[in-house]
């Protein structure tokens, strides 16, 4: 995104580009990990709130902590399913919504091409003296 950018909007666009990446993992560590959270309690013993407590509570039985167990396991094993449909969907609706066949416009150079995009070692070159 922030490559494409026009050369005074290059800042915004890479502060939107890292804003937007640093909400899409706040939100899904905070949904998935919740998700996780939400099964072990559902399926687990419910004697204690984790698996470590429920091992260690005198006098249960055998069964419970291999419940406990069991439960825990099933939350990532939940969440890389979900995860993984999402990541097949979304892709599927980024490839839906990419624009086919889209050029620069007349007098304006490709991404990459000429003075206004410069690759990464170009400008570091620039920048640093960096060959």
């Amino acid at each position: 995104m922030a490559a494409t950018a026009r050369g005074e909007w290059a800042g915004s666009a890479a502060a939107m580009a890292e804003t937007s990446n640093e909400i899409g993992n706040v939100l899904g560590i905070a949904l998935l990990g919740s998700l996780a959270a939400l099964i072990f309690r559902s399926l687990g013993p419910d004697l204690a709130p984790t698996l470590n407590e429920t091992a260690e509570l005198p006098g249960v039985g055998a069964a419970a902590p291999a419940q406990a167990e069991s439960a825990f396991m099933a939350g990532p094993h939940a969440v890389a399913v979900v995860a993984g449909l999402l990541h097949a969907g979304l892709g599927a609706l980024a490839l839906r919504w990419l624009p086919k066949g889209r050029t620069a416009p007349e007098g304006q150079a490709e991404p990459g091409e000429g003075s206004g995009g410069a690759d990464a070692s170009q400008a570091l070159e620039g920048v640093r003296g960096v060959r």
